[in-house]
């Protein structure tokens, strides 16, 4: 038998989207980097998606949450999300920290 777990997710736009409150990221769709299926960088947007009313298209093909972040950086992407437990994993100055 399965538990579930709780898990915080965590979602960080570029500055240059223009959201500034959770409530801003709802009103469009956004471009969001991810590393593949059950990969957290994949799955809190998509959760996000689902839970929250976001419009986040996932874009795979990302090594894992830190590339994500980088691709952040380098306007590749909109948003980078993932749960809070990956954050320690990062190795950009765009994480949450």
């Amino acid at each position: 038998m399965s538990r579930r777990k709780r898990v915080a997710l965590v979602a960080t736009a570029a500055k240059r989207t223009g959201i500034r409150t959770f409530e801003d990221s709802k009103k469009k769709a956004y471009v969001s980097g991810g590393a593949g299926p059950g990969n957290p960088t994949s799955v809190a947007p998509l959760a996000l998606n689902m839970m929250a009313g976001t419009h986040y298209k996932v874009v795979s093909g990302y090594k894992g949450t830190g590339e994500t972040y980088q691709a952040l950086e380098r306007g590749e992407v909109d948003i980078a999300a993932t749960s809070w437990l990956a954050c320690g994993t990062i190795g950009s100055t765009a994480a949450p920290r």
